[in-house]
């Protein structure tokens, strides 16, 4: 009679186990039921064109595709995309492309492709990007963006010219007198191979003036100093006041040269201190 008892209880026990089991509602975050979504990935056009001349390349954000994606409806995951080059010349150096995240709950998301200026000398490339997607989700179909750059190089030459300095003389009884060769005034000018004018270097009145030339036609040119007013000459004094100027074109060269021949008396006019080459976006600058 024990032994009946005691199977019954086990038998009991065993049975309200298995009746807990089956009533398990499974609420843990780890035992949801996920259904499978398809994403769909679409972008206002399927191959775009741009030319890196229009790009401003202190602000990569100038020209930009917008991805977007969707699903059909919310789930309590979120879910993402992520785009890879399969095809074209471009690289990684000449754009940047965020992924696509839908936040749980939400149906959409978005990124943007970033095109770069670079300034090399690349010729024109293209890029295609493919979106892919992991995890619970599936793409609705393929998608796939192309985007070719037209290739611009910079032809910008700069110049940043400069006589900063000073001399000490003795003057009606002082000694150790500080005079500052920025009392004189002088303006840095680009003369054609006719000595024409043929664009301003800077010509503000600064101590420090700066210019630059870009899409001027193939040829030789000069880079003058023109002493517009010297207030120094009144001491008649002969210190040489050196004219430092700096050239640069930026991902191809730069260099300086320094010009010796303006001294605290020079009269106003011209003094042609280097001599610039241009062909296509290739520049040559030696000293005169």
């Amino acid at each position: 009679m024990k032994n009946i008892i005691k199977y019954m209880c086990l038998s009991l026990s065993f049975g309200m186990l298995l009746t807990s089991c089956e009533d398990n509602d499974y609420t843990g975050a780890s035992a949801l039921e996920y259904n499978s979504s398809a994403i769909t990935v679409t972008s206002s056009e399927a191959s775009y064109t741009i030319n890196e001349a229009d790009i401003d390349e202190d602000d990569p954000t100038t020209y930009t595709v917008t991805l977007s994606a969707s699903i059909p409806e919310a789930t309590v995951v979120d879910a993402f995309v992520t785009f890879s080059q399969t095809d074209g010349t471009a690289d990684g150096n000449d754009y940047s492309v965020g992924k696509i995240k839908i936040p749980a709950g939400s149906t959409t998301g978005s990124t943007t492709v970033e095109v770069n200026y670079t300034g090399e000398i690349e010729g024109s490339e293209s890029f295609t990007l493919m979106a892919s997607t992991n995890g619970n989700f599936t793409m609705a179909s393929d998608f796939s963006v192309t985007i070719n750059i037209e290739d611009k190089v910079n032809d910008k030459l700069e110049f940043s010219t400069t006589w900063a300095g000073s001399t000490t003389i003795n003057i009606a009884g002082a000694s150790g007198v500080e005079i500052d060769f920025c009392a004189i005034d002088i303006d840095v000018l680009l003369l054609d191979s006719t000595g024409s004018l043929a664009a301003y270097l800077g010509a503000t009145g600064s101590c420090t003036e700066e210019g630059s030339i870009s899409d001027v036609p193939d040829g030789t040119y000069y880079v003058a100093l023109d002493v517009y007013e010297n207030d120094l000459a009144a001491y008649g004094l002969t210190d040489p006041v050196p004219v430092t100027i700096n050239y640069n074109q930026e991902h191809f060269m730069s260099g300086t040269i320094i010009n010796t021949e303006i001294n605290m008396s020079s009269p106003t006019g011209l003094t042609v201190a280097a001599i610039v080459t241009k062909s296509g976006y290739d520049y040559t600058v030696v000293p005169f």
